[in-house]
């Protein structure tokens, strides 16, 4: 998360993957892990400029944050709120798919956290968490997932609960 004071003359960059974040007097968020397909970047407050080393700049304003693919391709959402919220000790998901919250919410909770049925890859979920413990944590969302929750060591999978149960 960078709080930029703008220069023109020195512009403050970012590379992150493909994707190249200039601040244009801002607050935003980087996000970027090497084991993820995408770099996103969310604009609090301000404007930033992103692009790749290939194409032309797309202008961000407060509340919008895009997803870059590492081929340049680029999804704009609109109306993103609590953008920095991690860095107030809050986890904020909206409309997440699964396979992109585990991913945070492992990162979140040190926990090997995996999809054990790709069916859930897309299933949306909204959470926010700040202080609760992780076996409650994984409870709200293997309900919200229809899921259910099976532990091994350290690893945690999420399997999709049968119509049965």
């Amino acid at each position: 998360f960078f709080t930029v004071v703008h220069d023109p003359k020195a512009p403050f960059v970012v590379h992150a993957g493909r994707a190249v974040a200039t601040d244009v007097g801002t607050r935003f968020d980087v996000r970027a892990y090497p084991e993820d397909s995408t770099v996103r970047v969310a604009v609090d407050e301000g404007q930033v400029a992103l692009s790749t080393d290939s194409t032309r700049p797309i202008a961000l304003v407060s509340g919008e944050a895009a997803t870059m693919s590492r081929g340049g391709e680029t999804a704009v959402d609109r109306g993103v709120e609590n953008i920095g919220a991690w860095t107030t000790g809050r986890l904020e998901l909206h409309n997440t798919p699964a396979r992109e919250a585990v991913r945070a919410l492992a990162r979140w909770y040190d926990v090997d956290l995996r999809l054990g049925d790709s069916s859930l890859a897309a299933v949306p979920l909204t959470a926010s968490f700040r202080d609760e413990p992780v076996d409650e944590v994984l409870h709200i969302v293997a309900v919200t997932l229809g899921a259910r929750v099976r532990w091994s060591g350290r690893t945690v999978i999420l399997v999709r609960r049968s119509k049965e149960h």
